[in-house]
């Protein structure tokens, strides 16, 4: 499964300790936040709710690791919890979502269609990149393969 690929790519999420979820002054969270995200985004994209024991397993963490960065998620209001522990995503948590898979996936196209890279590894460096990138590397490259695309 795709996110099992990024999570293991990515590092151990646990490592990270309390402070996974912190943001800087831009507003922009950190590698783990941005995974946690995206992996309730594509849960919630196959499945009409995500739970906090469906995020740690498809992150590859514990309960209570995944039970705290949703606890901050949650404060930063990206995040809300239904009864019964239903994640839900706010406008703001989808919007952040989107635009960091959007990111994945772009720069996974770049590394197989025009580097031929191997997908596997292509998702696996994708979810180490996406984190880094500025956002003038990131328009430019959304750039680039729209114009590859149009030709």
């Amino acid at each position: 499964m795709f996110l099992k690929v990024c999570s293991l790519a990515c590092g151990k999420l646990l490592f990270y300790g309390l402070w996974i979820m912190t943001t800087n002054k831009t507003d922009k969270l950190q590698r783990s936040g941005e995974d946690y995200l995206e992996a309730i985004y594509t849960i919630l994209q196959t499945d009409d709710h995500a739970h906090s024991v469906d995020i740690a397993k498809a992150l590859g963490v514990t309960k209570p690791s995944a039970f705290v960065a949703l606890q901050n998620l949650a404060e930063q209001g990206y995040i809300s919890k239904q009864l019964y522990g239903a994640v839900v995503l706010t406008p703001k948590g989808v919007a952040y979502a989107q635009s960091v898979l959007q990111k994945h996936k772009a720069i996974t196209k770049l590394f197989v269609d025009i580097l031929g890279v191997d997908p596997k590894v292509a998702e696996q460096d994708a979810c180490k990149v996406e984190h880094c990138l500025s956002e003038q590397t990131t328009q430019k490259l959304y750039e680039f393969l729209e114009t590859k695309d149009k030709k």
